[in-house]
């Protein structure tokens, strides 16, 4: 036979705290989608403090009607700051809110445990179920993440060439950006920077073995100027040009690449 514990409500100072914590955690994983796990903490733990202050003391609602209302008033917050995703992820946090604040005020998590237990082992038994969660969350989500590609009739894996932007560009604008970034190109830090560390002082002296180096002559100005400075670092080194290829030669023009390769 089974044997429920008598419970009571628990005092505002036990459950503000319990619930912030909650909406902390919450907003630990949604906070970097914004730019700042800390504001999503903060925000969190706040929004999940002020609505179980409103929902246990002003008592004006139906715990009925609160598993209701609350759903669709953070499905509507999520819709007007996030878009349609916020809808859904805010229905299913005010489904979770609704039910987790009177589970946690009105005592119903010691329900179904033994009475004699205390407060750090009801503490720990929660707490070891909300572990196996997240471990089993993060064993899991990399599966779900990639299911929707099985389904997928189309390519999923692109690849985004700067060359089709910069030259979508009006003729004025490439021009004075070329400008500009052969002022950046020329300083040495700028050359550093934007060859990937390639040209730092002292990396290549000593470096005998022959070297080929391939641009497209559709290149934003950038990269061939990081050519002719490697030109410069490398022991007579070796330069090809494939024609009309952009920034991404290997991934455009395979081909062509392969060619130029087999011939050197």
């Amino acid at each position: 036979m089974a044997v429920f514990t008598q419970v009571s409500r628990r005092p505002v100072a036990f459950v503000l705290p319990v619930m912030g914590l909650m909406g902390a955690l919450v907003g630990l994983f949604v906070g970097p989608a914004f730019g700042s796990a800390v504001v999503g903490i903060v925000f969190g733990a706040t929004l999940s403090m002020i609505l179980a202050y409103g929902i246990i003391v002003t008592d004006h609602l139906s715990r009925k009607a609160v598993r209701w209302l609350l759903p669709v008033l953070l499905a509507v917050l999520g819709l007007l700051f996030i878009g349609l995703t916020g809808v859904l992820f805010g229905a299913l946090f005010g489904w979770f809110f609704g039910w987790f604040v009177y589970w946690i005020h009105e005592g119903e998590y010691r329900v179904k445990l033994h009475p004699y237990l205390t407060a750090g082992q009801v503490l720990w038994h929660y707490s070891f179920r909300v572990i196996c969660g997240l471990i089993f969350g993060f064993l899991i989500t990399p599966i779900l993440v990639v299911m929707p590609l099985s389904f997928n009739a189309q390519d999923f894996f692109t690849f985004n060439d700067p060359t089709r932007d910069w030259y979508a560009l009006p003729e004025a604008a490439r021009a004075t950006m070329a400008r500009q970034m052969r002022l950046v190109t020329a300083t040495e830090p700028g050359a550093v920077q934007d060859s990937g560390q390639t040209l730092a002082p002292g990396l290549m002296e000593g470096f005998t073995p022959p070297v080929l180096l391939i641009g497209g002559d559709r290149s934003p100005e950038v990269f061939p100027a990081i050519l002719k400075a490697l030109n410069k670092r490398f022991t007579a080194p070796r330069s090809a040009t494939i024609a009309g290829a952009g920034h991404m030669v290997p991934l455009t023009h395979l081909d062509e690449t392969s060619a130029v390769i087999n011939r050197w």
